[in-house]
């Protein structure tokens, strides 16, 4: 997929990290989490990979604990945390 040396290609200013439920449909489930890192002008894609990373470590363990502790469910193809539907975009989003 080569996901973060594309983010350099196209220029991008912000890169990230989504967490999403898994349906057939690939990146198809509703988001949960997501979290943005700059993509700065002399970036390699190793540099970018290394600040997603980061970020990855953060938010998956997160997730996981929400999911473990029966506050974070699916129901009809949306995000459910604490009983709120989560919007597209996932928790904490702008």
């Amino acid at each position: 997929l080569n996901t973060h040396q594309r983010a350099i290609d196209n220029g991008d200013k912000e890169h990230g990290v989504s967490v999403h439920f898994v349906t057939p449909e690939l990146d198809g489930g509703p988001v949960i989490i997501q979290s943005r890192v700059p993509v700065f002008e002399d970036d390699t894609a190793s540099d970018l990979a290394e600040r997603v990373q980061e970020q990855e470590r953060r938010i998956y363990p997160l997730v996981l604990s929400w999911f473990s502790a029966g506050r974070l469910s699916m129901r009809n193809n949306k995000a459910v945390l604490d009983e709120q539907e989560l919007p597209e975009s996932g928790y904490a989003s702008d």
